[in-house]
């Protein structure tokens, strides 16, 4: 039977999966990030998660992977290109890993996708075939990524620094942080900058518990997810604007900080419209385009029994 690749691979994490013409998800695979810049060595990342090589040549119709930084950097982008058509020999697209989340959320739908989990990027189109499409933010952790996991970590130890001064109080991030890291008060710097290529997803680990700092009520923590909310609605109406939408803006969102139901409450505030829910995940964006360049015309039907599988295979897999 034949079978379309999805991949999806974000600032921590990638999935990878196999679905079928009935929609029915055959194969899910999961591993570290490929993100060349947090790991020169991804493809052979990415080799150990693919499927036996018969099964590819002769069963996959095509593959559709999501990957960070690719449409971000000229270079980097042809080294990701070369090193996908070394290792896939079915027919590939890649893209952005935003574009596959917006394809995903929003199949066939006007609007604008907002992802924040390791960083943050707005994607809009009118999700026609001729419709141009429209990235807001992404830019990374050291210029860009406000109101993502990092940023919100990035954030608490930005308050820490000022609760040890005393310049503001925030206790409970500060012992947050000190348990999450196992480190004592004074060894923060030390710590911080001996990170290395870990720093981008340690401090993004931090944003899970912030968010429960938050929904227990600390002051501190819901400051910041405020703070979070204004950067990334600033993003959604942005990107919006900027593909000439009209009236409500219809949106829907992708990533670990969306597991946060403080945060989303936050940001509905603020853009005055619910989200629409997403239909499928990122990895299911992946594959509803691989089925599209197959050819296999994957309609209504198709798309229900893959958000189903997902559901029930991806537990506690955070997207």
């Amino acid at each position: 039977m034949k079978r379309v690749m999805g991949i999806d691979s974000g600032g921590s994490k990638t999935l990878l999966a196999l679905a079928d013409t009935a929609g029915r998800l055959r194969l899910l695979n999961t591993g570290s990030t490929l993100d060349p810049l947090a790991d020169t060595q991804w493809s052979q990342t990415l080799s150990a998660m693919l499927p036996a090589k018969q099964l590819l040549t002769t069963h996959v119709s095509y593959a559709v992977a999501g990957l960070p930084r690719y449409g971000e950097d000229v270079r980097q982008s042809r080294r990701q290109a070369q090193a996908i058509s070394a290792l896939l020999p079915c027919p590939t697209t890649l893209e952005n890993d935003v574009r596959i989340a917006f394809d995903g959320a929003l199949p066939g739908m006007a609007g604008v996708l907002i992802l924040a989990g390791t960083g943050s990027m707005a994607w809009a189109s009118h999700h026609q075939p001729d419709s141009e499409h429209i990235r807001v933010g992404g830019w990374g952790e050291d210029i860009g990524d406000e109101g993502s996991a990092y940023w919100i970590g990035n954030q608490a130890i930005i308050a820490t620094c000022r609760h040890l001064d005393g310049r503001q109080a925030a206790p409970a991030l500060t012992l947050y942080l000190c348990q999450h890291f196992a480190i004592k008060p004074e060894r923060l710097i030390e710590y911080y900058f001996a990170l290395g290529r870990t720093r981008r997803q340690r401090v993004a680990s931090l944003a899970q518990g912030v968010a429960q700092l938050a929904e227990q009520g600390d002051q501190p923590a819901q400051h910041i997810l405020r703070q979070a909310a204004q950067h990334l609605a600033e993003h959604l109406t942005t990107a919006w604007r900027r593909i000439g939408g009209r009236g409500p803006l219809t949106w829907s969102y992708a990533g670990g900080v969306f597991n946060s139901r403080l945060l989303r409450q936050y940001l509905v505030e603020i853009i005055k419209n619910s989200a629409t829910a997403p239909r499928l995940p990122p990895i299911g964006g992946a594959l509803l385009r691989a089925a599209q360049q197959a050819g296999w015309q994957p309609d209504a039907t198709w798309i229900n029994q893959l958000a189903e599988d997902l559901q029930q295979q991806l537990g506690s897999v955070q997207q």
